[in-house]
């Protein structure tokens, strides 16, 4: 169960849960999940930038059913 911290590392990278981006460092990505604020850090967490593979990133996070806004 996520608490705090940067998440570098999944066991999975089967998507089966929606969040939502919305902001970034150099190092990690801030994720905005749907669980309320008793979740992780007051309902965010931090997802570690420039893990996992090129074609899925940390987490399955970049993949083919990732869907990015149209500016």
């Amino acid at each position: 169960q996520y608490k705090s911290g940067i998440v570098s590392y999944c066991s999975t990278t089967q998507l089966d849960h929606a969040v939502l981006a919305v902001g970034y460092s150099p190092s990690f990505f801030k994720i905005k999940n749907s669980w309320g604020t008793q979740w992780g850090e007051d309902g965010y967490m931090r997802l570690k930038r420039g893990a996992g593979t090129r074609s899925t990133g940390t987490c399955g996070i970049i993949g083919p059913l990732s869907v990015y806004p149209q500016l």
